[in-house]
């Protein structure tokens, strides 16, 4: 219950605080809606490397910032759904067809969660190759298959990406998939997708925004803070945990960026001081993280685990 609860505040008082101050600035509501967005996603994948140099990622708070994270995937798949709708769907026939998409779409999403583990379980694979190979493919029908019914491809890789942890229950598999989705990601995605981010982003934004960056990155700080000691009343976590806990769900620098990547190329005259802010504020956010675990694990030893 800890961890849904921080899970459910540390999503919504971000966005709140996003999307109300987009609003009064006198953005539209789209623009006030990807700010809300990107302020209210966290990332597990940059928390865990952190914990794991630490060695703290299979304590008691280590796996509750992990699972918080873990969590927050629906709320991802959520966001990037409705940017996708919002910016594609201008006509009423096309939002009268969205919630019939939508329920096509879980009822497939359903479907496969079913029988794909048992496809694993019947086949025979051995090399790296076969794992390698069947991975990508289940990432790109899923990704395919989110497209035709115009939800867009990176729900539906994302949704590939749940479904395959539900899938491989070998630890074996686990390795080989790891192994070979690390090569095709660190060695090729992830740069590209970086490079792009640079080279859209105006580096001396940060002399032109410097208002702008300061107030994105309070309100993203303070939103991810405040979700999480906002649950003190229903848990027993210490209040220096579950500040802690606030820290590590500020760690972003995924999910956010691609989302304002999509707002910038999608909605006409994205405003560059919102798209520099968010990524000066996901950068800030997630370097602070590893700096306050470290202060904390001194200050308080036993953290972690009491």
């Amino acid at each position: 219950m800890d961890v849904v609860l921080i899970s459910f505040a540390a999503v919504a008082i971000p966005f709140i605080l996003g999307f109300g101050f987009g609003v009064l600035a006198g953005y539209s509501y789209l623009i006030a809606f990807v700010i809300g967005a990107s302020l209210s996603l966290t990332s597990e994948a940059t928390k865990a490397i952190a914990l794991i140099e630490r060695k703290v990622l299979k304590t008691k708070l280590g796996e509750i910032m992990l699972v918080a994270g873990t969590l927050d995937n629906i709320f991802e798949l959520l966001f990037l759904s409705l940017l996708l709708v919002f910016v594609s769907a201008d006509t009423t026939s096309g939002l009268i067809m969205l919630p019939i998409e939508i329920i096509a779409f879980v009822l497939f999403i359903f479907a496969a969660i079913k029988l794909i583990p048992r496809f694993f379980n019947k086949i025979n694979l051995e090399s790296d190759d076969d794992y390698f190979t069947l991975t990508i493919l289940i990432g790109i029908s899923m990704a395919l298959v989110s497209t035709a019914l115009e939800i867009g491809p990176i729900v539906g890789a994302l949704i590939a990406g749940l479904i395959l942890q539900k899938s491989l229950h070998h630890e074996k598999a686990e390795k080989k998939v790891e192994k070979n989705m690390k090569l095709l990601t660190f060695g090729l995605i992830i740069p590209f997708f970086y490079l792009q981010i640079g080279l859209n982003i105006d580096l001396a934004g940060f002399f032109k925004y410097p208002e702008m960056i300061l107030i994105i990155f309070i309100l993203g700080l303070i939103g991810k803070m405040a979700g999480s000691l906002i649950v003190k009343p229903f848990t027993k976590l210490k209040f220096n945990q579950l500040t802690l806990i606030g820290w590590g769900m500020n760690s972003r620098g995924v999910i956010e960026l691609v989302i304002i990547e999509i707002a910038r190329q999608k909605i006409p005259n994205f405003p560059m001081e919102i798209y520099t802010a968010i990524v000066f504020m996901s950068i800030l956010t997630t370097l602070i993280f590893p700096f306050a675990l470290d202060y904390y694990l001194k200050k308080y030893p036993g953290i972690m685990v009491s």
